[in-house]
């Protein structure tokens, strides 16, 4: 991780001058583009931890994949030989299966949820209110 500019002795800040500045504009200008830069220092990290994250999330996602899919294939055969059934019916049950799950998630996922952000939609309601009252009390008077 990189250090921000001024906040390790060993590393001299190049954005630095030696006078102060001459008025609170200038102060609040330099207080400003500091953070930017730490922000900006602190966001290439991010990205690059982030970037590394989601490339190892979508290798899992396919090694778990290609697991799912080739137990599949052997379950299917593994079925077939003990049965003595052709591999294309198993196949066929498989699939009814899988789409009999994919059928009751989909239901599942349809179902309504607990309202979101209760508490904020109670505070925007009470804000809704209160505004209400103080047009209605200036137009009474």
């Amino acid at each position: 991780m990189k250090v921000p500019p001024g906040t390790d002795p060993s590393i001299p800040d190049p954005t630095a001058d030696d006078e102060a500045p001459m008025n609170w504009r200038e102060a609040a200008g330099r207080l400003v583009c500091a953070r930017i830069d730490i922000i900006q220092i602190e966001l290439a990290d991010v990205l690059r931890t982030g970037s590394r994250k989601a490339i190892l999330l979508g290798v899992a996602v396919f090694a778990l994949l290609a697991t799912w899919i080739l137990a599949l294939a052997g379950g299917i055969g593994a079925v077939g030989a003990a049965n003595d059934w052709p591999w294309y019916w198993v196949a066929l049950g498989a699939a009814g299966l899988h789409l009999l799950a994919a059928v009751a998630c989909a239901l599942f996922a349809s179902r309504k949820g607990p309202e979101a952000f209760p508490f904020t939609r109670a505070e925007f309601q009470k804000d809704r209110e209160c505004i209400e009252r103080k047009k209605s009390r200036k137009s009474n008077a």
